[in-house]
């Protein structure tokens, strides 16, 4: 054994790093077992971080948003590329020119002859103007309607004293003519009978004659028109009132044009062509302010500091002013803007006698998004405000002819943003009728009566509303930018 531990520690350099190797292979087999079990996890993980990476370029998830709010979007799983993607912006772009073009034309439509009916006095007349303009606007409301019926073709029957004129006429020339006697000689029961069916063939013959003459059986007296008696000018709710109700009536006329106009040529109530609505009867827009309503009324109020429990006064001063401060009401404000309008949600200070209602719910809805219907207040779900649009409902009772209903329901349907949302027929007495002189000749017609949903765009409504009127509908302009 000498001689080999003589040689081991000789060569003990040797012998030390040949038993390390043989103590450290097997665990150096182990840990690269390891970590090639590792290294491959790496791998396999970026070779799939890849493969999703790959997968949703080469199949992308493609969407274009609808025009109109609430309808589907476009959405296709395809490939991406440069060509694809500059396709993809020319469509956007197409839809956003087609959105602004299509707006501009609603609006364009909205307010297309709808004119002032004193320029100027819209939404407030410099301080000289206002000593004149606001005492000129009820004229020009009466006038411009009177301008309306007379567009239409609209006229009444004869005057009953002018009517009595021609039959006293007639009657004598009657008893000279066929019986050869004056009006003071007494005629047998045959001359009587004979000269009464004379005599109301000659008044159906005048009803006719005035009937061809017109388009529409109507006067001034159908829009039973606010009067203004005071020595005061009228205020600018009032102003406000007479200049919407205007417009509202314009398009009810307009419609009724439309219905009694067959082949580009103005009907009359009997003959050929023959009007479709033969007599208007009565056109009565809702109110827009609620009775008394007054610019003072609309004006906010202090505050007033009420006692505290402690005889302080400080918890009063503290409740009362909290909602001038920047802090104060930020719950009732909306986070969506119309326009370039901002509108609180919050109550603002209101009617005679008291504050003003909350607005509607729906009042100051997101633009971008549908408007939730409201089907308990009409059929059309509309509501009576909304941040883009105020609706405002007409009744209208008309004599139409029974077989042209539908032609008179198109007519509204198709001028401006009306829509018939109410309908009833009424009882008629023609008797009656014809004893004033509404002649409707040989067409049946019936008596109906309607309701109206009129819409009108705040995009240029509210560019007129005088402050009073802003304050009342929730329209507050947002501060001007500095600079």
């Amino acid at each position: 054994m000498t001689p080999i531990l003589n040689w081991i520690k000789s060569h003990l350099l040797i012998v030390i790093m040949c038993a390390v190797a043989v103590i450290v292979l097997p665990a150096v087999i182990y840990a690269s077992s390891a970590w090639n079990a590792s290294i491959a996890k790496e791998i396999t993980k970026r070779v799939g971080d890849q493969d999703q990476k790959i997968s949703r370029v080469s199949s992308a998830q493609v969407v274009v948003k609808p025009l109109a709010p609430g309808s589907p979007s476009i959405e296709k799983s395809m490939a991406l590329n440069e060509g694809l993607i500059d396709e993809y912006r020319k469509v956007r772009e197409a839809i956003k020119e087609d959105a602004t073009a299509l707006e501009q034309w609603v609006v364009e439509v909205n307010r297309s002859g709808k004119d002032e009916l004193v320029p100027g006095l819209l939404p407030e007349p410099s301080r000289v103007q206002m000593n004149e303009l606001p005492f000129r606007i009820h004229g020009a409301f009466i006038r411009a309607h009177e301008e309306l019926l007379r567009r239409s073709g609209a006229g009444m029957p004869p005057a009953p004293d002018l009517m009595q004129e021609q039959l006293v006429e007639f009657e004598r020339n009657y008893r000279r003519t066929q019986f050869n006697v004056g009006p003071e000689v007494a005629l047998t029961e045959v001359e009587r009978t004979k000269l009464a069916e004379a005599m109301t063939a000659r008044r159906l013959a005048i009803y006719a004659q005035a009937a061809q003459e017109h388009s529409v059986f109507a006067d001034i007296n159908v829009f039973a028109l606010q009067q203004w008696q005071d020595q005061k000018a009228p205020d600018k709710l009032r102003w406000w009132e007479w200049q919407h109700t205007y417009w509202v009536n314009a398009d009810i006329m307009a419609a009724v044009q439309r219905a009694n106009t067959i082949d580009g040529e103005r009907a009359t109530v009997i003959g050929e062509p023959a009007s479709a609505i033969k007599r208007l009867v009565s056109v009565a827009p809702e109110a827009i302010f609620p009775p008394n309503l007054t610019e003072e009324s609309l004006r906010p109020k202090p505050e007033e500091p009420t006692e505290s429990p402690m005889g302080g006064g400080m918890e009063g001063m503290a409740m009362g002013g909290m909602e001038g401060t920047p802090m104060g009401g930020m719950e009732g404000r909306a986070a969506s803007k119309m326009g370039t309008f901002e509108v609180p949600v919050g109550e603002r200070g209101g009617a005679a006698g008291g504050a003003a209602p909350a607005p509607e719910a729906t009042a100051f809805a997101d633009p971008t998004q549908p408007f939730p219907p409201d089907y308990t207040r009409s059929i059309s779900g509309r509501a009576p405000k909304t941040g883009l649009y105020d609706m405002r409902r007409v009744k209208l009772l008309l004599i139409v002819d029974s077989r042209r209903l539908g032609q008179v329901l198109d007519a509204f349907h198709t001028t401006n943003f009306m829509s018939v949302v109410g309908f009833r027929t009424v009882p008629l007495e023609l008797s009656s009728e014809l004893a004033q002189g509404f002649y409707y000749g040989a067409d049946p017609v019936i008596q109906v009566e309607l309701e109206v949903e009129t819409l009108w765009l705040r995009d240029w409504t509210v560019k007129l509303m005088p402050p009073p009127v802003k304050t009342f509908f929730g329209v507050v302009e947002p501060p001007k930018a500095e600079g």
